[in-house]
């Protein structure tokens, strides 16, 4: 079964994480970053999940969290587009540890 999405939106929430996770990066940049690839369940219940992984990644600074009674911030733009363009998909990100340190996680399941 194929999954129903806006390929250009996601496209373009892709490539606007990856650059501001190589900028987070330092000089490493988007050396030596994999994505992987895969999916889960079936019918509606079927999502993608793709997972990137490297040294020194972060999400923070990026994606900042909430802070009660702060302003509100959405880090960059492109970050906040993205955000919001896998909330449309149903989908989320996270960070969090992995084999080989912190994997970034991105879910999406439909359009």
């Amino acid at each position: 079964m194929q999954l129903s999405v806006s390929k250009k939106l996601l496209e373009f929430a892709l490539r606007s994480l990856i650059e501001t996770i190589a900028e987070n990066r330092g000089e490493l940049g988007a050396r030596e970053l994999a994505l992987q690839v895969r999916s889960t369940g079936a019918g509606m219940e079927l999502t993608a999940l793709l997972s990137l992984k490297g040294k020194h990644l972060e999400l923070e600074g990026i994606l900042p969290e909430p802070v009660e009674g702060g302003v509100p911030n959405q880090g960059r733009v492109g970050v906040f587009l993205a955000k919001e363009i896998l909330r449309l998909h149903h989908g989320e990100i996270h960070a969090g540890p992995g084999m080989e340190g912190t994997e970034i996680l991105i879910s999406v399941r439909k359009w």
